[in-house]
């Protein structure tokens, strides 16, 4: 397989089981299916689509009436270390976003399956793909990551004790959770200042710093410069 081949099927009402070499995009548009791999169990309806990794065993089957969009993606196309990271099939929430993006493919299927720009849409949404499928705990730093956040709770929501809690989150990211988190309120804080007229104290406020001084210091440590120098420079060059 070159690029991505997209059609619409119906799933069989009886268990099936196999793998393939390429990775897989799961669209519901009518009914339900059920999806099993080793390590866990989704239904997927019209509210949530799927995602599976290449080379991932897997059971499914449909239920009466169902209809999938379904994307066959060569492995060339997805990192392998986002494979890696992946614990067997993701089940996502088919929002908004994913209603537009299952719109654009099935265009591009009515007006011919162009696979170059099935390509490039898969190459456009991909990053929503990994981003759902992070691990809980990055997941959860990413989402409350202006909010106190203990070892304590990321160790737990893995299951893992704290200290080899440490050790994985430096294996996954390079980072200790405390730099990872660091540096997410740095770079959260680089867009409000680039983005925004908000002062500095109300962006250390919104990135999880209680005092001003706190922030100053911290992105300086981080950038080279203060908060308010890297907002007068970048503006001056972006004119």
């Amino acid at each position: 397989m070159k690029g991505v081949i997209c059609e619409r099927i119906e799933l069989p009402g009886s268990i099936n089981v196999h793998s393939h070499s390429h990775a897989q995009l799961l669209l519901p548009l009518h009914g339900s299916m059920y999806i099993e791999t080793d390590s866990n169990k989704h239904l997927l309806d019209e509210s949530h689509l799927g995602f599976l990794p290449p080379k991932c065993q897997h059971a499914y089957m449909g239920n009466s009436g169902n209809e999938f969009l379904v994307m066959n993606i060569p492995e060339s196309m997805v990192s392998r270390n986002d494979m890696e990271n992946m614990n067997g099939a993701s089940r996502l929430q088919f929002d908004e976003r994913w209603k537009a993006i299952r719109c654009l493919i099935m265009s591009e299927l009515q007006e011919g399956d162009s696979a170059s720009t099935l390509n490039m849409l898969f190459n456009y949404f991909y990053r929503y793909i990994v981003q759902n499928t992070l691990p809980g705990s990055i997941q959860y730093i990413n989402e409350h990551y202006s909010e106190e956040i203990s070892i304590k709770t990321l160790s737990e929501i893995e299951h893992y004790n704290e200290s080899y809690y440490c050790e994985w989150f430096r294996k996954k990211t390079g980072l200790s959770p405390r730099e990872y988190i660091k540096r997410l309120r740095i770079e959260k804080a680089k867009e409000l200042l680039l983005d925004t007229d908000y002062s500095i104290l109300q962006i250390a406020e919104q990135v999880g710093y209680s005092f001003n001084s706190s922030f100053s210091r911290i992105f300086k440590e981080a950038e080279g410069v203060s908060p308010d120098h890297f907002r007068r420079k970048s503006r001056i060059t972006a004119k």
